[in-house]
């Protein structure tokens, strides 16, 4: 059975990878030291940012992230009393798993053979 966190994750598509955004922005938890990096909309791209710009894709990789890892520790909380508690608790233990295996992978520049990693932990 498939949870709603590995349903979002699926529609969202996976720019970073393409982009080599996490080459680019591969310090955390601040993107060169910021929280909101300055190059967030590119002069260039205009609203195509969103989509195209390295800073823009890498942010909002982490957001989606950062809310879907909150979301599943959320609901291992939430029915951890329940008979659904075993299979919350895999999906928390499964997502917390591919957050820091990407932020491995970011810190290290993501080299191919982790970055295949997390990309195969994200299709779990």
């Amino acid at each position: 059975r498939r949870r709603a966190p590995g349903r979002l994750a699926e529609q969202h598509p996976n720019p970073v990878a393409g982009l080599d955004a996490g080459r680019s922005y591969n310090d955390w938890p601040l993107m060169a030291g910021e929280f909101i990096p300055s190059h967030y909309l590119e002069g260039g791209l205009g609203l195509r940012s969103l989509f195209e710009g390295r800073a823009a894709t890498q942010f909002n990789h982490r957001l989606l992230a950062y809310l879907i890892w909150a979301g599943a520790l959320a609901c291992a909380w939430i029915f951890r009393g329940t008979p659904f508690r075993l299979d919350f608790r895999w999906l928390a233990i499964l997502v917390t798993l591919q957050a820091v295996w990407g932020i491995f992978t970011l810190v290290h520049a993501a080299p191919m053979n982790l970055a295949l990693i997390h990309q195969g932990l994200g299709v779990l």
